[in-house]
């Protein structure tokens, strides 16, 4: 099930005794330091959570463009991957699989 930042805030609105613009403008302010922290090509390590890490992913000289299926090439490229902390992992070990 996808979530949107709204039911973020509804949770947080619910825990927090705060007005819920006040916050919205408190999750897009962390939000806006996560990116600034990422852009600049640091990694962010947030305990129990999880680390954001910038890497390189190699370009590729066979793509292909999944719409159309033409031979494309990339290049070389920043993405953001994400390592989840041991709280988190033990957390998602409890979920139930979908039959």
């Amino acid at each position: 099930m996808k979530k949107l930042k709204k039911d973020l805030v509804n949770v947080l609105t619910s825990e927090i005794k705060m007005e819920k613009d006040e916050i919205t403008h408190l999750v897009d302010t962390v939000l806006d330091g996560v990116k600034e922290i990422l852009s600049e090509g640091s990694s962010l390590e947030i305990r129990g959570f999880g680390t954001f890490e910038v890497k390189i992913r190699k370009g590729k000289k066979n793509a292909r463009n999944p719409k159309n299926g033409e031979k494309v090439e990339t290049k070389p490229h920043y993405v953001v991957s994400f390592k989840p902390g041991i709280e988190l992992k033990e957390n998602l070990k409890k979920l139930e699989l979908p039959e």
